[in-house]
């Protein structure tokens, strides 16, 4: 028989704690573009979108042309919604480093549900201008 230490089961690891997106607080305060949620085309499943951004972004953000990137820093999150006046289901963000974009998925609350998928990159490769796709032309 073996000795008691040999048999002792590993300690179960915490589950991780989630993590809220770190400009959550700021959100309510960026400018919504264009005023009125869209059909969002390229996320299956989303119903209508609607862009957030800063409002030292937001200019910068509607006059979108190739050659002409955000730099980094700039943040863009798209709320999710089935109808135009429910609330947001859910979140998507990008962050703009030096690297290039980092895309984020949110719970409606705000809270991190994933990081840099894989779908994002492949999708968002293909925009036009930057990884960015802009806002629906009329």
């Amino acid at each position: 028989m073996a000795p008691a230490s040999s048999q002792r089961a590993t300690p179960a690891q915490p589950a991780p704690q989630p993590v809220r997106w770190a400009h959550w607080a700021q959100l309510s305060h960026w400018q919504r573009l264009p005023a009125e949620p869209f059909p969002s085309a390229g996320h299956p499943g989303a119903g209508l979108a609607q862009a957030h951004l800063p409002p030292e972004w937001a200019q910068a953000y509607r006059q979108l042309s190739v050659g002409r990137p955000l730099p980094p820093g700039a943040l863009v999150a798209l709320s999710l919604r089935a109808t135009a006046d429910g609330p947001p289901e859910r979140w998507l963000a990008m962050e703009r480093g030096g690297a290039g974009w980092r895309y984020l998925q949110l719970d409606r609350e705000g809270f991190i549900t994933s990081r840099d998928d894989e779908r994002c990159r492949r999708c968002h490769a293909e925009a036009p201008t930057d990884g960015l796709f802009g806002l629906p032309t009329p």
